[in-house]
């Protein structure tokens, strides 16, 4: 253990959270099991993991400097016991600027904790004699309010006058007394003011909703309020400096008196300055408003909540927010069933009617995608099966093994993929039972006979052993006794190699063929041949055109996401093959890494 570091049953003793019996005997056990001795203490249900957090905590800041260490992280010390957000900790750090104010005593002030939640984060440290402060409950200017002599307000009238400078009223008795401790560091009546304006710009923000106003604080510390018109602001701040002030009901009434806040808040928008903010005005001054929007709000989250991706995206649904005329209309529905079953009229109205038709769209466009991103995530885990089966996937087994992923559906449910692969294992495992009784489960045989059987079940037949028995036999047809596997075996290489080079999607041809006879007579070797066909890419050798490269960018398109798209010769990936920049083989690698980021 390190220089200076108590035992852990030291510090647990310290902090009377363990018997000293249990302790030993703890240790005696420790010794004959050789495991720590938290985790040991936690097994037999001697402590809890939060007491063994803090005596660790403890444990580590057992140095010289550990009591300003102590007292620099209480925050994160409540916060890690959860008795704080990190939002409320972040709000206290602010304010602690303004002041002097110990963040303890600013936290109790703002109500997010109380006097006897500090005094516990901090009696820990105190248990080890690494600090000698004051409690929260005695430090000068927040003795409890039974044993101050006098209300703050009458104290110090410098205070009370700073308060009605901000809140143009007086205070009420005992209202000061929340900000004791940050007042009494704030020196100045400038300080004070300052510390009572952010007060107000605090409520605004609470009563107002975050997502409708922002706070920021410019060069000399004063808040700064954005979001909100004029009348708003000047609405919120009325709210915000009443007497009896309530968070929840200050809401309340900022959303039942604010036209524009209502307004955007069912609308997803604010009202267009013009024609329609004043037939808006109109509605609100009648009273209808409140039912209106009650009744609107309910139909867009029913329509929203039909169309799940369409919800996901903030941006898309922008232009399915009604406009002027259509809430015009909507208002004179609503007036002329005087309110009775508005929302069940709404629902089958013109309005949203046609806007289900275009969401339809979105939607199903969107699941298209997201089931292509899918598919290619299921062909990922399917090739790599394959391939701890074949050694490498031939290009044209990939293709109509996209074919029979699509044609199944596999991406489109969660256990899609699971089912694939158990089908696919089993067509395999039936496949090699076939073989062996052939002569061998040669790779390349398996392959082709494989190819057979996904593209025939890509079409909707049923493969009966009598057809896997001919496609086997197929897949040996034309071979010669003696050396049929080999040259097999070697034409995958060849084709795989040309693909991976050259970008040859089917490599059949004279060139091929004499490839494939140089590798099985012996007079070149893979090395050679892969090094080869790569010096006569990087020199430009090898013929390959925009229309070679457009097909190559397309068959990886339909590969690893299903999509039938051809690209254009400006596309960044036909721009650099013809440039020779990159090979075909990194081309691929780097489009399935970009889908596997892709898929959700």
């Amino acid at each position: 253990m390190a220089s200076g570091r108590p035992p852990l049953g030291e510090v647990l003793l310290r902090l009377r959270r363990l018997d000293p019996g249990n302790l030993e005997a703890a240790l005696r056990e420790q010794r004959d099991l050789n495991i720590r001795l938290g985790d040991l203490l936690l097994q037999k249900g001697l402590i809890d993991a939060e007491t063994l957090e803090e005596a660790l905590t403890l444990q580590e800041r057992g140095s010289p400097d550990a009591p300003a260490s102590a007292r620099r992280r209480l925050g994160e010390r409540l916060l890690a016991q959860g008795r704080i957000t990190s939002e409320q900790l972040a709000s206290a750090l602010e304010s602690q600027a303004l002041s002097k104010a110990r963040i303890g005593e600013i936290l109790v002030e703002m109500g997010f904790v109380t006097t006897e939640e500090v005094d516990r984060a901090l009696k820990a440290t105190d248990a080890l004699g690494l600090t000698s402060r004051t409690s929260a409950r005695s430090a000068p200017g927040t003795a409890p309010l039974g044993q101050r002599t006098q209300p703050l307000e009458l104290a110090r009238p410098d205070v009370a006058d700073a308060f009605r400078n901000v809140f143009g009223r007086v205070p009420a008795g005992g209202e000061l007394e929340a900000y004791r401790g940050r007042l009494a560091a704030a020196g100045t009546r400038n300080k004070q003011e300052l510390l009572f304006r952010h007060v107000v710009a605090d409520r605004i923000v609470q009563l107002a909703g975050g997502d409708l106003v922002t706070l920021t604080r410019d060069a000399d510390g004063e808040p700064v309020l954005r979001g909100l018109s004029p009348e708003d602001l000047a609405l919120a701040r009325s709210l915000a400096v009443d007497s009896a002030y309530d968070a929840a009901k200050a809401s309340q009434a900022f959303l039942a008196r604010s036209l524009r806040v209502s307004f955007r808040r069912a609308i997803g928008r604010d009202p267009a300055a013009g024609a329609e903010e004043a037939f808006w005005a109109e509605a609100w001054s009648r009273g209808e408003a409140a039912g209106f929007l009650e009744a609107w709000t309910q139909a867009w989250q029913r329509f929203l909540a039909e169309h799940p991706l369409l919800r996901k995206d903030p941006a898309a649904i922008l232009p399915f927010l009604p406009g002027p005329d259509e809430l015009r209309e909507s208002l004179a529905l609503f007036r002329a069933r005087h309110g009775d079953d508005f929302f069940a009229a709404l629902m089958a109205g013109a309005y949203f009617n046609a806007r289900r038709i275009e969401a339809r769209q979105v939607e199903q466009g969107r699941q298209e995608v997201l089931s292509s991103l899918r598919e290619g995530q299921v062909r990922k885990r399917l090739e790599q099966l394959l391939a701890d089966f074949l050694g490498t996937v031939p290009p044209a087994l990939a293709q109509v093994l996209a074919q029979w992923i699509q044609a199944a559906g596999g991406g489109m449910t969660a256990e899609g993929p699971a089912v694939l692969e158990r089908l696919l294992v089993d067509l395999l495992e039936r496949l090699m039972a076939i073989l062996e009784r052939h002569g061998g489960t040669d790779p390349a045989r398996l392959g082709k006979a494989l190819e057979a059987a996904l593209e025939m079940l890509a079409s909707g037949l049923v493969l009966t052993d009598q057809l896997l028995e001919a496609l086997v036999t197929q897949a040996s047809a034309g071979e010669s006794a003696e050396g049929g596997d080999a040259v097999a075996a070697m034409r995958a290489q060849v084709d795989q190699m040309l693909f991976d080079m050259l970008g040859q999607i089917e490599a059949d041809g004279p060139a091929a063929q004499n490839l494939v006879d140089a590798l099985v007579s012996g007079t070149r070797d893979l090395h050679d041949v892969r090094s080869s066909l790569e010096r006569q890419w990087r020199s430009g050798l090898a013929p390959f055109s925009t229309e070679d490269a457009q097909a190559f960018v397309a068959h990886l398109n339909l590969l690893y996401r299903g999509l039938a798209f051809m690209p254009g010769p400006d596309d960044d990936w036909v721009r650099q093959l013809l440039a020779r920049e990159v090979l075909p083989a990194e081309v691929a690698r780097h489009w399935a890494a970009e889908v596997a980021v892709e898929v959700p």
